[in-house]
């Protein structure tokens, strides 16, 4: 899921970080002041603002104030937008460790994957648990969703999530000698996985019901800032990036969905890879015109998320192809997971452009 909040008038959910003030009017005929008092005046009104704003989560409060100028859907965005960050950028390794313990063959490849692949991910797949930041996971997260939102359910969501995390490091850690780093092989004593196994699995429901509660609630605002954007820019080059990532997103919900309750058809396969094909096709024209100050992110960050697009794109190609020759089964099991690693591989290159730019 994207984490950008809206900003639609700078771009696909740019964050505004300060500001813009114009120069104060001058009186012709009045005396000038001092720097000293200015000075003076300056601070105790910082000082004031910090005051006002409270001791417990003063940036926060500023920053959601700072997005909510723009819109309530920025507003409700940028309070996510700290959880979408815990769960694009660390979540995925540790689910991915976590899903390695037992016997659990198939998560396991998954894994072996990442770690030979760690390349096509932006942060270079973040694959040791041991050096993953926690700290971007902890209660300070909640911040502005508890200013902006103190009812909301992902609070509780949230929470559960940060203490079942919580245990289960505390667990691996404890039994590191067998669990070094990232990697966490099968676990030979019975007694050990009956120990471990449970706080493990506690923290992966936690972690989907958390994904799963995002999701639902960052589609509707993703729908909101291609409305606000269309409304302000029209379908500019920012419309088209946010439409593609909007797109590809529900392709790869689509295919999970459809894989889990073994729906998917593929005919609906082709559908999807179609949809997502032209969404692509959509933004060319745009992507290929000269560039001013405004759309220069935007075009940037299509250059950049280009490769991996690509490579989803050409997944969902293969396992289409694949499907069609009826090759056996657990091919096309490989090929399901390339496409989800194709996904989460673009998704970690947006992302990183974005947090920079927006």
């Amino acid at each position: 899921m994207d984490r950008t909040p809206v900003r639609a008038h700078a771009g696909p959910g740019r964050r505004v970080r300060g500001a813009r003030h114009r120069s104060p009017v001058v009186s012709q005929g009045g005396p000038a002041m001092s720097q000293r008092p200015l000075l003076i005046f300056g601070c105790a009104l910082i000082f004031g603002l910090f005051a006002l704003l409270g001791a417990g989560s003063p940036i926060a409060r500023f920053e959601l104030w700072l997005a909510g100028l723009d819109s309530r859907a920025s507003a409700e965005a940028a309070a996510r937008a700290p959880l979408i960050d815990c769960v694009n950028q660390y979540d995925m390794p540790w689910r991915l460790g976590y899903y390695t313990y037992g016997a659990q063959s198939a998560w396991r490849m998954a894994f072996d994957d990442l770690l030979n692949n760690a390349r096509d991910f932006a942060d270079s797949a973040k694959t040791n648990m041991d050096t993953l930041p926690a700290r971007e996971c902890e209660p300070r997260m909640l911040y502005r969703l508890r200013l902006l939102q103190p009812d909301a359910p992902l609070i509780g969501l949230a929470e559960r999530y940060i203490d079942a995390l919580h245990q289960a490091n505390l667990a691996r850690r404890a039994h590191s000698s067998a669990m070094p780093g990232a990697y966490m092989p099968a676990e030979e004593d019975p007694a050990t996985v009956a120990r471990l196994q449970p706080g493990f699995d506690r923290y992966l429901q936690a972690s989907a019901d958390l994904r799963a509660a995002l999701a639902s609630a960052d589609i509707g605002a993703r729908r909101e800032q291609q409305r606000l954007l269309e409304q302000r820019l029209g379908r500019d080059i920012h419309w088209h990036l946010l439409d593609y990532m909007i797109q590809a997103r529900l392709t790869v919900e689509q295919l999970s969905q459809g894989v889990r309750e073994k729906t998917l058809t593929p005919v609906q396969l082709a559908k999807a890879s179609q949809d997502l094909q032209q969404a692509w096709d959509a933004g060319q024209p745009l992507r290929n015109r000269p560039q001013n100050g405004r759309s220069q992110p935007a075009y940037y960050l299509w250059s950049q998320i280009t490769r991996p697009a690509l490579n989803y794109q050409q997944a969902l190609r293969t396992l289409h192809e694949d499907w069609q020759e009826r090759v056996a089964p657990e091919r096309l099991s490989e090929d399901y997971h390339a496409v989800v690693r194709a996904y989460d591989s673009l998704l970690s290159y947006y992302n990183k452009q974005a947090q920079v730019d927006y």
